[in-house]
């Protein structure tokens, strides 16, 4: 059974999309979660940028009944203003806070030429979570 979960409000939406797709799988729900970029703002760091990027896909996780540490797969978009490495470097450093221990889910990570608005990160993931009790 699929379900679509509730479009979330963020003030930054550029489509038609769902924030997530839920897939039962009997016990166990697969969570596709769609991509999600920082609230833009001008004069910030890649940083603090990438810190509230992670800080709004927590906050999402949760509204899910989710933590990071149900995340299976993630997949980043980086546009490298500066090199790739160095910003790849940059973002492992915000990005590692954000799991508890060294119990990192798989990821990929790719550079692109642009993003939504002047962002320079966007984050998407998979979840897998106990399944949830659903109305009939």
């Amino acid at each position: 059974m699929k379900e679509l979960f509730e479009r979330l409000v963020t003030g930054n939406e550029m489509g038609p999309y769902s924030t997530a797709t839920i897939v039962n799988l009997g016990d166990k729900d697969m969570i596709f979660i769609s991509g999600h970029i920082a609230p833009e703002k001008k004069d910030a760091s890649f940083k603090e940028e990438a810190e509230a990027m992670l800080e709004k896909w927590v906050d999402t996780l949760t509204k899910l009944n989710c933590k990071p540490s149900d995340l299976v797969m993630v997949e980043v978009s980086l546009v490298p203003k500066i090199s790739f490495t160095t910003l790849y470097a940059s973002f492992n450093e915000v990005y590692k806070e954000f799991f508890p221990g060294e119990k990192f889910p798989a990821r990929a990570a790719t550079g692109t030429e642009k993003l939504p608005g002047e962002v320079r990160v966007e984050i998407r993931g998979i979840a897998v979570r106990v399944a949830q009790k659903t109305a009939p």
